[in-house]
């Protein structure tokens, strides 16, 4: 899972093999106590969509 450095916080995320920036993108976030996994399913399908991209990152002290 690649994460990137902002501040003190290291953000993990997961995202299209490939950012295409001619298409839309999808930025999901989850709830209070949950992680990246409240997407798991959305994250199947997008996965085999060619339309669009998607980010989703586990926000601080969530996930990994």
């Amino acid at each position: 899972m690649p994460s990137i450095q902002i501040n003190e916080n290291e953000i993990y995320y997961i995202s299209s093999n490939k950012i295409d920036s001619s298409k839309p993108t999808l930025f999901m976030l989850h709830g209070a106590g949950q992680s990246h996994l409240t997407w798991e399913y959305q994250i199947e399908f997008l996965t085999n969509q060619d339309g669009y991209n998607f980010v989703i990152p586990d926000l601080p002290g969530h996930g990994k």
